[in-house]
């Protein structure tokens, strides 16, 4: 997750790194697009991974109900998602950037208090 403080990114050096990896994500799959696999360069000077399996890991990202969301028909409004990660938090601006869009931010998760759920 990326924080943009009052005064700027809290690691600027990190939003750079982020920004030049995924450019060339970019640039790689525009290749692959156009039929173009990897130069026999790029494959001479690829980490090799052995012994390896498919696997999933934790990455930040937001829970909440969605209203307009474009993706999701009329019916699925007001659904509980999970945002895509590389999740922007600017401040307390109140929204957030995403890896697929922007995202306003609308009242807060508000865990029940033990006191109101007693009797």
């Amino acid at each position: 997750m990326l924080l943009f403080e009052q005064n700027g990114f809290a690691d600027p050096a990190a939003v750079w790194q982020k920004i030049e990896k995924l450019e060339a994500l970019a640039r790689d799959l525009r290749r692959m697009l156009q039929g173009e696999a990897p130069s026999t360069g790029e494959l001479e000077t690829a980490v090799t991974i052995s012994n390896w399996i498919g696997g999933d890991r934790r990455v930040p990202a937001l829970v909440g109900h969605v209203a307009d969301h474009p993706n999701l028909p009329g019916s699925l409004q007001g659904r509980r998602i999970i945002t895509t990660s590389e999740i922007v938090v600017w401040g307390n601006s109140g929204w957030v950037r995403t890896a697929s869009r922007y995202y306003r931010f609308g009242e807060p998760f508000e865990a029940l208090k033990l006191s109101e759920t007693a009797t």
